[in-house]
């Protein structure tokens, strides 16, 4: 992996912006989907760790 070359903040974005602008609707989807299962477990675990405790 070549460390030596690195995007400035605003190349970032502007790759960012380009790959939102070429992804599909479904494809836009399924990323919140698995992000929002990800957040349920995430608090599931967090309510089961807080129960577990007191």
């Amino acid at each position: 992996m070549d460390l030596a070359f690195f995007f400035s903040p605003e190349e970032e974005l502007s790759e960012a912006e380009k790959r939102i602008q070429k992804a599909s609707v479904p494809e836009i989807a399924n990323k919140l989907e698995f992000c929002l299962s990800a957040l349920v477990a995430t608090l599931y675990l967090a309510g089961l760790l807080y129960l577990y405790n007191t």
